[in-house]
């Protein structure tokens, strides 16, 4: 029996909002945008990403898929980016909705402020967009344990 997560999902930018070199406003950006923002699993995103750019990355960047709602594809929360799927869209912009006094803090700050504000969202938002999620979630065998986030492949109790 499994007592630590096989995988979790973490919230990634697939364009470090901290990379080296990267101008202030152009970190903004990135902090602020929806099409950096993708689902992936912690080996990829911490262990062998960290503040590194994929070349891969850059070119999908420049791609943007229709929006589709993950009632209908479920799977895209975990194959597209936030504004590629209508709940996620929602739930981004009712985040960075939320934080407050954005013109006060770094460009990673601004990050760390809207990914815990969608991660809270996911977590108890009343919305559909929210209830969607955590539904997509659960099917596909997340549980929500609390101080690690979602996590999927426990043999422990969440």
């Amino acid at each position: 029996m499994l007592d630590q997560p096989v995988t979790r999902g973490d919230i990634d930018e697939p364009l470090a909002v901290g990379a080296p070199g990267v101008k202030p406003q152009r970190a903004v950006d990135r902090a602020l945008d929806p099409h950096n923002r993708q689902f992936l699993d912690p080996a990829t995103n911490r262990r062998t990403k960290y503040l590194g750019t994929d070349p891969r990355d850059v070119a999908r960047g420049r791609q943007k898929l229709d929006p589709v709602s993950l009632k209908d594809d479920p799977d895209a929360l975990f194959t597209r980016r936030f504004d590629e799927t209508t709940e996620m869209a929602k739930i981004f912009d009712e985040a960075v909705n939320s934080v407050q006094n954005k013109g006060k803090m770094s460009p990673t700050e601004l990050k760390n402020a809207i990914n815990r504000k969608v991660s809270s969202i996911i977590k108890e938002g009343a919305s559909t967009e929210a209830h969607t999620v955590r539904d997509v979630l659960v099917s596909k065998g997340f549980v929500y344990r609390e101080n690690v986030g979602w996590v999927a492949g426990t043999g422990a109790a969440p």
